[in-house]
């Protein structure tokens, strides 16, 4: 029994709290990982949440694009997703033109560019030298579900722009 395809605008959402989800388990476990030892984390330093933020957007952002990438083409190929009924914009068919490692890396570094140092900035205006390490842990998944948030609807609709394997 074959379902109806999903809207396009149902399916972009769906899978951007997905993947907002995701990057919050994701973020709980590296924190955890790297971070278990460590009392009070300084914002600034080598073992600090600024040095920590460029590793966490970037990759976060890399590998979450590639897997909703390649997801999405699949169910596209299988008809589980209806095309988009508007049209992309110029942004959006720009990103969709590009090889499927160029865009992901570019919407990698775009991301990384843009929101650390506006996270440092925030922080330091919020005076935040140190976390503890649960408020830290917390932090980061709030901010991995933002940096998801941020990035899939870009990916996603340049993804559903697609039209040939890229």
């Amino acid at each position: 029994m074959n379902q109806a395809p999903v809207p396009a605008q149902h399916y972009i959402q769906r899978e951007t709290l997905l993947g907002c989800a995701i990057n919050a388990a994701i973020a709980l476990f590296f924190a955890a990982l790297l971070f278990h030892n460590t009392p009070t984390i300084p914002l600034w330093g080598t073992q600090g949440i600024a040095v920590d933020l460029i590793p966490t957007v970037f990759m976060l952002t890399l590998f979450g694009s590639l897997a909703i990438s390649l997801l999405t083409r699949q169910r596209l190929r299988q008809g589980r997703i209806a095309p988009p009924q508007a049209r992309p914009s110029s942004w959006i068919s720009a990103l969709a033109s590009l090889p499927l490692p160029a865009r992901t890396v570019i919407v990698a570094v775009l991301m990384t560019v843009a929101l650390v140092p506006v996270t440092c900035l925030a922080l330091m205006t919020l005076a935040v030298d140190t976390l503890a390490f649960w408020p830290f842990v917390a932090f980061k998944m709030v901010y991995a579900a933002i940096v998801g948030a941020l990035s899939a609807p870009w990916i996603l609709k340049a993804a559903l722009t697609v039209r040939s394997p890229a």
